[in-house]
Parts: C-alpha cells; sequence; structure tokens
C-alpha cells in the first residue's frame, strides 16, 4: 500500500481557516498539525499527552481540539501541536469522528457506517 494525503481545512477558534495537505496515517492515533499553524487559528493546547513514534521512544506533545472540514463535513477534533516544518498528519481519531475508512487500492477515503455493537 501506498501512502496517500487529502486536502483537509483546518477552522480555527478565531475563525480563520487554512487548507492543508494531510498524510494519512493508520497509525497515528490523533491528527498532528504544525504548532504555528494551530497558534494563528487560536487554537491553544489543553493537555500534554505522551505518544509513542515510530523509533519506539516517548514523546510528551500538547494536544488540542479544533474543527476540521473533510469530506463535505465539518467536525471537532483531537489536534497534536507537532514541530514545525513538520508535515500534517491524519490519524485514526479523525478518521473514526468522520466514519472513514481507508481504500489502500484506489488510495481514497471512503465513508463507512457507524458502529452500534
Amino acid at each position: 500500500m501506498g501512502a496517500f494525503s487529502v486536502k483537509i481545512r483546518v477552522v480555527g477558534a478565531n475563525g480563520l481557516t487554512e487548507d492543508v495537505e494531510a498524510l494519512v496515517d493508520t497509525g497515528a492515533t490523533l491528527t498532528l498539525l504544525p504548532a504555528s499553524l494551530l497558534w494563528r487559528l487560536g487554537v491553544v493546547p489543553q493537555e500534554n499527552a505522551p505518544f509513542r513514534t515510530a523509533t519506539g521512544a516517548v514523546v510528551h506533545m500538547e494536544t488540542g481540539e479544533t474543527s476540521v472540514e473533510l469530506d463535505g463535513r465539518r467536525k471537532t477534533v483531537p489536534v497534536v501541536f507537532g514541530a514545525d516544518g513538520t508535515g500534517a498528519l491524519l490519524g485514526v481519531t479523525t478518521l473514526e469522528i468522520f466514519r472513514l475508512a481507508v481504500d489502500p487500492v484506489e488510495q481514497r477515503l471512503t465513508p463507512v457506517p457507524g458502529l452500534l455493537m
């Protein structure tokens, strides 16, 4: 499976928006966005949380919430304040909130029904 990106619109607490290309990353719990982008949009950290990196290291990063537009819909999602200069990652929590699944063959996101089992 190859990696692919999708365009998302980040909507800040101050009403400003910014379009971002985000790499779809099913190995990431939360969506990661550059801290400078989040600050510019008026998003403030709510907590400092531990995350395990691809190398196995545990790092503590600031997290918060903001609105994201994807697939023609707007939802509030948790986000990680990433280092400036890093790319955006679209994590599985955001995919679940939007009820989207990854189609690895077509390299796209597809709607799926929610579960109530």
